[in-house]
């Protein structure tokens, strides 16, 4: 059996990484200690089994491993390191962190990773930073979806992304059935995907869907307010003319002051601004709109 590398002289480098694994930043990361160890010639410590200690290998290997495990803590938030160091070897570690931190079997993180990759724009990044924040969102597919030539696993792939666009494109009204899909371990195909979301909507027609609670909302109320957004903005328009040619304004008298009406207006028009911001009305709207 292999067993991993060992040589005369101790770990030549006092930190593997500057990256410290924080919990949402594993690949990064794991790329980075890899480098490390692939450098120092230890990457058998990550790739193999350690040996069996009646090996002649294994009091060599143990001194090495003992130097690699505080290292790689140190690699890693102190919440995080605290509960790594009670195991045994730098392996069992590097596997422990991979189980919880890498993703590759969170369908959720995985979804959310195929959502930024989609939608990436460079927005205000220069070219520079958008590329690698691209890039660093092509590597993270990578680890999620490795390269592979088993046609069955090429074809599981293509309908999981299919699946994520879907989800994705339903939009925030839909996110408990999303998560319920992707939670799920492994995902359906998309005959079973729509299936499930059409028998969420189907459950409660008054508005308890997938555990929401009822709309406060409907169409009407939503038309009815924008049009008074609209008549409260030609309001304070025409009074803001008004005072502007020294036209006398109505006042409101609220002790000990008086104060033009158009003031006012100004402050009901933010209010009933702020309000739509917070209610989302316009997804509503469209909302209510699949259901008419």
């Amino acid at each position: 059996m292999a067993v991993p590398s060992t040589s005369s002289s101790s770990f030549p480098v006092t930190s593997m990484t500057s990256i410290k694994l924080d919990g949402s930043n594993y690949p990064a990361w794991s790329r980075s200690v890899q480098f490390c160890l692939c450098g120092q010639g230890k990457l058998s410590f990550i790739t193999l089994d350690p040996p069996n200690p009646k090996d002649s290998s294994y009091d060599k290997w143990s001194q090495e491993d003992a130097q690699l495990q505080p290292l790689l803590c140190q690699s890693m938030d102190s919440k995080i390191a605290s509960h790594m160091l009670f195991l045994n070897t730098f392996h069992t570690d590097w596997q422990r962190a991979e189980t919880l931190y890498s993703g590759t079997n969170n369908l959720t993180r995985i979804c959310d990773v195929y959502t930024d990759l989609f939608s990436a724009k460079r927005g205000e990044r220069s070219v520079s930073e958008y590329y690698s924040d691209f890039v660093s969102l092509c590597e993270q597919i990578d680890i999620y979806h490795p390269p592979s030539t088993d046609l069955a696993e090429l074809a599981k792939q293509k309908s999981e992304i299919r699946v994520v666009r879907f989800l994705d494109g339903l939009g925030r009204y839909f996110l408990p059935i999303r998560q319920q899909i992707l939670g799920l371990g492994t995902l359906p195909d998309m005959d079973e995907v729509f299936s499930r979301v059409q028998q969420a909507l189907s459950v409660d027609t008054q508005g308890d869907i997938i555990g929401e609670q009822p709309l406060p909302f409907s169409l009407v109320t939503v038309e009815a307010l924008a049009v008074a957004v609209v008549a409260v903005v030609v309001e304070v328009m025409v009074g803001v003319l008004a005072m502007i040619q020294g036209e006398a304004v109505p006042m409101v008298v609220v002790e000990p002051v008086s104060v033009p009406i158009v003031i006012w207006r100004v402050i009901l028009l933010i209010s009933v601004m702020i309000y739509i911001q917070s209610c989302d009305l316009l997804e509503l709207h469209i909302m209510f709109q699949g259901h008419l």
